[in-house]
């Protein structure tokens, strides 16, 4: 058996996972199958789905790059991820792939923009897990003046 044989039975034991269970993750490993066998079009649906299903998944978004770009359709995957950011406006991952496909695109503004916004909920995620360690640490003398009480 080939490797494209075994591929597109990859393919269909995939799909019919996804037809029984069309909740379930099947996505992101049925797009890699298509994408391999060069359904492209196809290969593009099903890492959206996988994207919307886990948007700060920077592999699963690299490959749909990479689809949008064999398929000419850059300025489409751009439309896509303006659209995520408006479901999700805290995932820094997701401004990040944006401003660098419109760093790439030729619109600086915007880039620029999301570039901030990447910024600042880098450091909203910052102060939170400075604030998590500071509860976390014991607080040194206190247990015993506790006590006195």
């Amino acid at each position: 058996m080939n490797d494209q044989n075994a591929l597109e039975i990859e393919r269909q034991r995939l799909q019919e996972r996804y037809d029984d269970q069309p909740d379930s993750r099947v996505f992101a490993p049925l797009a890699d199958c298509l994408r391999k066998l060069g359904r492209l079009q196809e290969a593009l649906t099903a890492y959206q789905r996988a994207l919307d299903q886990d948007p700060r998944n920077e592999e699963r978004f690299r490959d749909l790059v990479r689809i949008c770009r064999r398929l000419d359709r850059e300025e489409e995957l751009l439309g896509y991820l303006r659209e995520q950011t408006l479901r999700d406006p805290r995932n820094p991952v997701l401004f990040a792939n944006l401003a660098e496909l419109e760093e790439r695109l030729g619109y600086p503004e915007q880039a620029a923009a999301h570039r901030r916004r990447q910024a600042e909920l880098e450091a909203r995620v910052r102060d939170l897990e400075t604030e998590i360690d500071a509860l976390r640490r014991p607080l040194k003398g206190e247990t015993g003046a506790m006590e006195k009480d």
